[in-house]
């Protein structure tokens, strides 16, 4: 199957619009696979990019995967391609195709920064990004020879999350952060995210 031509159009609102033109290999013409996706689709499409990255540095075991509205991307480390598959309910048909992976990761990177920059400047940015600023490596990964970029990663990824849970209406782990009598409570729940988050990309142990 030859790789999609693909775009990703990015708003100000933190909207983009995802495109993917290719060659239907069963009838030769030309389809187009184009889907507006929300501010938390963006961020879900930005987080499995970042997956796509740290597995490669890391060498983690896995295959990603994310799902945004009608469209399915998935990524298998031993593959130059993500396959991306959209469903078109009236007609009960599925379009599929293959974009390069590089492709992917270099089109998505304005889009990682403006995600980023969000989770920064947003209410609880600061104060997530202090308490997120020491943490480390798990033992099972400081071996990395690339272990800076896998912590930067790793704080990236945390942020982006715990500042869509710390915004949520009525949310308890915002409440903790805004306390200030609570700080050391609050920087024990961003370590364990961000344990959890690093042994989820932790290599598997070698063999004794």
């Amino acid at each position: 199957m030859q790789d999609s031509l693909f775009s990703l159009e990015l708003f100000d609102s933190g909207r983009t619009r995802l495109i993917a033109a290719y060659r239907d290999p069963d009838h030769g013409r030309f389809r187009r696979i184009s889907q507006l996706l929300s501010v938390e689709e963006t961020t879900q499409l930005v987080l499995f990019s970042e997956a796509i990255r740290l597995q490669r540095v890391v060498g983690a075991p896995g295959k990603p995967a994310v799902e945004v509205g009608a469209s399915n991307l998935s990524h298998d480390p031993d593959s130059s391609h993500i396959r991306l598959t959209r469903s078109v309910a009236p007609l009960n048909e599925v379009q599929a195709t293959t974009v390069d992976v590089e492709t992917f990761l270099r089109t998505i990177e304005p889009v990682t920064c403006q995600v980023r920059e969000r989770a920064q400047s947003s209410k609880h940015g600061q104060s997530l990004a202090e308490h997120l600023d020491g943490m480390r490596l798990p033992d099972s990964m400081t071996a990395a020879s690339q272990s800076e970029e896998i912590t930067s990663r790793l704080r990236d990824i945390a942020m982006i999350l715990l500042v869509e849970q710390a915004s949520r209406k009525g949310s308890d782990f915002g409440r903790l952060l805004r306390a200030k009598s609570r700080q050391a409570e609050a920087k024990a729940e961003v370590a364990s995210v961000f344990e959890q988050i690093a042994q989820g990309f932790a290599p598997p142990a070698k063999a004794a």
